[in-house]
């Protein structure tokens, strides 16, 4: 069946609206994809054990790891961005899990882009803090543009 100069303009529009309508989805998937690399990378960079290791909800840290001295609590952040600090479930389990004793590690990260806009690849580089006390009197908490060189 034979479309008329109306209908191609109306699918064309639709198509259009698709578009844009999907974008914000495409832009997700790759921000949760870099974010999800980031944490596979923190996986294999620090040999983390699966048997040894336990996955974080909220408010807790990213992994719970069984180490040579203890547990040791493990959160991976980026170095720069919006979600480099804290959250505020964070801000309160954090100080409580130091005030117990526990190590607290913190693992601020850079990102580099490789490959191409469409399959995009990444390296990074971690840097560990052992977290205290002293990183909390701030309202924010620990900041990286203050703890890293």
């Amino acid at each position: 069946m034979a479309r008329s100069k109306a209908g191609n303009k109306r699918a064309a529009k639709k198509a259009a609206h698709t578009r844009k309508k999907n974008e914000g989805s495409r832009r997700a998937i790759r921000a949760k994809a870099a974010g999800t690399a980031s944490e596979e990378a923190f996986v294999r960079h620090y040999h983390l054990k699966k048997k040894y290791t336990v996955r974080g909800g909220a408010g807790i840290p990213d992994y719970i790891n069984l180490g040579k001295r203890g547990w040791e609590f493990l959160e991976v952040k980026p170095a720069k961005g919006a979600k480099r600090l804290l959250h505020e479930s964070q801000l309160k389990m954090f100080p409580e899990l130091i005030k117990k004793g526990e190590r607290v590690y913190i693992f601020y990260y850079t990102r580099k882009n490789k490959g191409s806009k469409a399959k995009p690849k990444y390296s990074f580089t971690f840097q560990k803090i052992l977290l205290k006390m002293k990183h909390f009197k701030s309202r924010e908490g620990p900041n990286p543009d203050y703890l890293l060189d």
